[in-house]
């Protein structure tokens, strides 16, 4: 039953338009990435590999089809021009706010996110608020 849960909701993420904000809010139902050939895989594909700034699960996004030859056994962060990484803004170089589900993944004092084109900062530990309503500074902080 586990199993088909885990498929459903991995199905559901795929076809059913989320932005990267729900998305990274479950992680854990896209498959894992491998060390195995993936010149088959589709553009638009999502998978986890590795953990974010915060030691959460980290989600990739195909965005070019990955060519059969030499690529096969690379990791995505060698192949910047056919993966990207979703909740990171690379522009800015700061992961993208996402709501927290609890305390346990709730933002620190002095974390920095990027929310609504522009950066916060975490002015409260155990942060569960959206940047701009509650505990949070625009980035850099003005002196």
């Amino acid at each position: 039953m586990a199993l088909q849960l885990e498929a459903a909701v991995r199905l559901f993420a795929v076809h059913v338009e989320m932005d990267d904000s729900e998305l990274m809010q479950i992680p854990d139902f896209f498959p894992a990435f491998e060390s195995k050939p993936i010149h088959g895989w589709q553009v638009g594909f999502i998978f986890r590999w590795g953990v974010d700034a915060f030691g959460d699960t980290q989600l990739w996004r195909i965005i070019q089809q990955v060519p059969n030859a030499g690529h096969d056994h690379r990791k995505p962060d060698e192949l910047p021009g056919f993966f990207v990484r979703i909740g990171f803004n690379e522009e800015t170089g700061h992961p993208v706010w996402t709501q927290p589900l609890g305390g346990h993944d709730a933002y620190m004092r002095d974390d920095i996110v990027y929310h609504q084109g522009q950066l916060w900062i975490s002015s409260i530990d155990n942060n569960v608020w959206e940047p701009g309503v509650h505990g949070w500074w625009n980035y850099p902080i003005p002196m």
